[in-house]
């Protein structure tokens, strides 16, 4: 199956970049950068593949835990 690149950035970029929540009470999918504690690991790689797939801009935006991710999608954050 081809990925429709159009559809998908209008789907999961409407502004032209990408914003993908980083839940870093998750160790296992993030963890801090031992030098200047950026998230690093496998939800960021993913996060960062998606965009550069899509052609946009990638912006990570942190949250304590699962719960706090869906409280921000429910505000539409």
């Amino acid at each position: 199956m081809k990925l429709d690149i159009a559809k998908a950035k209008s789907e999961l970029a409407p502004p032209g970049r990408l914003r993908a929540a980083i839940n870093r009470g998750n160790g296992v999918l993030v963890q801090a950068d031992p030098v200047n504690g950026e998230p690093t690991g496998v939800t960021v790689d993913l996060a960062r593949a998606a965009a550069e797939r899509l052609g946009v801009p990638v912006d990570l935006i942190s949250y304590e835990a699962a719960g706090k991710v869906l409280e921000a999608i429910k505000r539409n954050e």
